[in-house]
């Protein structure tokens, strides 16, 4: 297989995880795949940066424009990283054994504490938006650019770190992340904690960094390792921890 042939596969692979827009050729997988993660996410984040501006351009007030543009971007998206949280929570808030959150995990049902986290973390990047809406076009785009980075990014490092749980999709790489694509995952989340400029570059490395470790920490004493869930709750947590600090630095 030629090397272009592979690249395109590895990043159609990436595009197919992360969205929901389908791939008709064969797909990489998880672990091959991840090294595209941070620049899917990346566009992702310039989609919800460039909707938002457009929509505030057209005289849309910010709080209905923030909301139009999650929405598109969920639709897009899916809410697989919100249903990812939600079953943590229910699961972790259950009282059930470690050894019995993996099978409280895979029931459909959405609880009380699942819903709840939904709603804050729904609320939490509408509100960092609507925050922005006086932000120029460039900022809006860099901290959509650093969100979506920094969000899929995140989760190699707590994959590299922890240990398998089950064997889902991305088995292959809990615990087995080889050193190039942490040396390639942190040159591209590098540069996108630098978008937002020299106020929220240390924020968020500074932050991001904690938010894997203790979530790593969490995961390992509670669970015993990390699956598909797990990597999904890292992800939109992250994403709204950098629209939260771009709101809180407000500009570069």
């Amino acid at each position: 297989m030629s090397a272009a042939r592979e690249i395109g596969q590895r990043f159609e692979g990436a595009w197919q995880f992360l969205t929901l827009l389908p791939v008709r050729r064969y797909r990489a997988p998880f672990e091959e795949a991840a090294v595209f993660f941070p620049l899917v996410g990346g566009m992702l984040g310039l989609l919800l940066g460039f909707t938002y501006w457009l929509l505030l351009q057209l005289s849309v007030p910010g709080g209905l424009a923030a909301a139009l543009a999650l929405s598109i971007q969920l639709a897009i998206t899916g809410l697989y990283r919100e249903a990812g949280l939600a079953s943590i929570t229910d699961a972790a808030y259950s009282g059930s054994p470690p050894e019995l959150m993996l099978e409280a995990m895979r029931e459909a049902r959405l609880g009380a504490f699942g819903a709840a986290a939904l709603v804050l973390v729904l609320l939490i990047r509408w509100q960092a938006l609507a925050v922005l809406s006086e932000a120029p076009m460039a900022f809006l785009l860099a901290a959509g650019c650093a969100a979506g980075m920094l969000s899929r990014g995140a989760v190699i490092f707590l994959a590299a770190a922890s240990q398998p749980l089950g064997s889902g999709i991305s088995s292959g790489l809990v615990g087995n992340a080889p050193g190039w694509l942490l040396l390639t995952t942190g040159l591209q989340l590098s540069v996108a904690a630098s978008l937002t400029g020299w106020k929220g570059t240390a924020p968020l490395l500074l932050g991001g960094t904690a938010l894997v470790a203790v979530l790593r920490y969490w995961f390992a004493s509670r669970m015993g390792g990390v699956h598909g869930h797990s990597l999904s709750t890292c992800s939109v947590l992250m994403e709204c921890l950098v629209l939260s600090v771009a709101a809180w630095r407000g500009s570069f």
